[in-house]
């Protein structure tokens, strides 16, 4: 038991998520508060909670009503499962986060998309209609592989999941984008992937969102991912259960949070095209895009003249071929600065900038930091 004068506060969440454990582990532990994680570990909700705090991440798999019901402490939840339960709420916008990641196909001239999940919540439902939204707003269609729609009698396993996958996977036109829910789904679409020998991601480019670390490590094909703030979403929870414990009387809102950027890995690491002169300077691109190459070499590769080249990157891509290569060096200089050591003018040499202060400018000019802030920002 927790020594008397302490808060007691208790994590109710079925989901392991080290980010949010350690973010709410870090601030209970600043605000002297003793910290009840059994539910992570055991996925089984207490009969009844007698502390003075709830930080929940509440499920359809697991009922908290009775829980949440008998718990006569403020309680804030941080995700928007279960509307149904009236709570103080924090959430990541998942509305933002289907149109980002629609954009991101977009931008790379996918004209065939499909979204996955395995569960069927408010937060598949809100990320899977702001991407299907955003992708029939530019003129495409978007197949919808929900597997709680298609299960029919089978078992939730990942076996029965993977077989109905794959044959889904094989039948839409390549290539195709893919977004999922989050990384662990995401990671389900890679394995079907590389069991049906589709080709990631020439044939399937996939796309997750949350920017988790084990996920990254684990998959044979680093996984794209959407970067959402866990850090500051548990601060924000934890701060604002602190303040009600205290006696602040606060309505219940939701508050979203946006996501941050798309952190480029393999699983989408090409950019499409139909025109064989587009897709032969894109290939160059992205062999030689540490080189000292321009438009003169481009050109050369694509087997066409300048002018032509430029019309059909225009009606391809709707940008130029510089503004292109430009685009592949700057991601390149941000996977090498999220996920290696190396130097910032190694990372300048390697990625086709030369110098560092070019490199310094190129990430202002879209809007980033210095490259090493950027770094820093993903220093665990």
């Amino acid at each position: 038991m927790p020594k008397k004068g302490l808060k007691s506060v208790l994590l109710a969440s079925a989901w392991w998520n080290e980010d949010i454990i350690r973010g709410v582990a870090h601030y209970a532990a600043r605000a002297g508060w003793h910290l009840d994680m059994q539910m992570s570990l055991t996925n089984e909700a207490p009969e009844a909670w007698r502390g003075d705090g709830v930080i929940v991440m509440p499920s359809p798999k697991i009922d908290m009503s009775r829980l949440l019901g008998r718990a006569s402490c403020p309680v804030v939840a941080m995700n928007l499962s279960e509307p149904q339960l009236r709570l103080h709420r924090l959430a990541f916008d998942s509305l933002a986060i289907g149109a980002l990641a629609a954009k991101h196909f977009l931008e790379h001239a996918f004209s065939s998309f499909a979204w996955y999940s395995h569960d069927w919540a408010e937060v598949e439902k809100l990320r899977c209609g702001s991407f299907v939204d955003s992708v029939t707003a530019a003129g495409f269609k978007c197949k919808i592989l929900a597997w709680p729609k298609a299960r029919g009698t089978r078992k939730n396993t990942w076996h029965n999941r993977q077989q109905w996958l794959q044959r889904q996977l094989l039948k839409l036109p390549k290539p195709v984008a893919v977004f999922s829910t989050d990384d662990t789904v995401a990671v389900e679409v890679i394995e079907a992937c590389m069991a049906s020998d589709l080709k990631v991601p020439y044939e399937v480019s996939v796309l997750g969102c949350g920017n988790v670390d084990i996920f990254r490590e684990t998959t044979s094909i680093p996984l794209s991912t959407i970067d959402v703030d866990f850090a500051h979403l548990t601060h924000e929870a934890c701060s604002l259960l602190e303040k009600l414990m205290n006696g602040n009387r606060i309505p219940k809102t939701i508050t979203l949070l946006p996501p941050g950027e798309i952190v480029v890995r393999r699983s989408t690491d090409t950019i499409v095209s139909k025109n064989p002169h587009v897709a032969k300077a894109l290939r160059f691109m992205f062999e030689t895009f540490s080189k000292s190459i321009g438009i003169p070499e481009i050109t050369r590769a694509s087997g066409t003249s300048k002018s032509r080249l430029y019309i059909a990157f225009r009606r391809e891509l709707g940008e130029p071929p510089s503004i292109v290569l430009h685009r592949i060096r700057i991601d390149k200089a941000k996977r090498m600065l999220r996920e290696t050591e190396t130097n910032i003018r190694d990372v300048s040499v390697q990625c086709g900038f030369g110098d560092p202060v070019n490199l310094y400018r190129c990430f202002r000019r879209v809007g980033l930091h210095s490259p090493q802030k950027y770094r820093k920002r993903y220093e665990s």
